[in-house]
């Protein structure tokens, strides 16, 4: 399944608005492994480029809790590496 995501908010202090695309597989076990291999942060001080994959369990009928992590490419510097921070 894919789906995509886009999102505002802020991150570390800096307003932003990301956008990613997201293939789920169903794992055997009744979770679901989501990767992200494209994905981008957009800043006004500049664009940043994020890998992700999560895991997700079903909860319930029709609800399904994810834990992802994320790694982001900084290119301006006007921005902290939030590879350094833990989040």
């Amino acid at each position: 399944m894919k789906t995509q995501n886009v999102d505002n908010g802020a991150f570390i202090g800096h307003e932003m608005q990301a956008k990613a695309t997201f293939i789920a597989y169903r794992l055997p076990n009744v979770a679901w492994e989501v990767p992200c291999f494209a994905g981008e942060v957009m800043y006004p001080e500049g664009v940043a480029t994020l890998l992700a994959i999560g895991i997700g369990i079903i909860t319930q009928p029709g609800e399904v809790m994810f834990r992802v992590g994320c790694s982001f490419e900084i290119t301006y510097e006007a921005f902290p590496a939030p590879n350094e921070k833990k989040f």
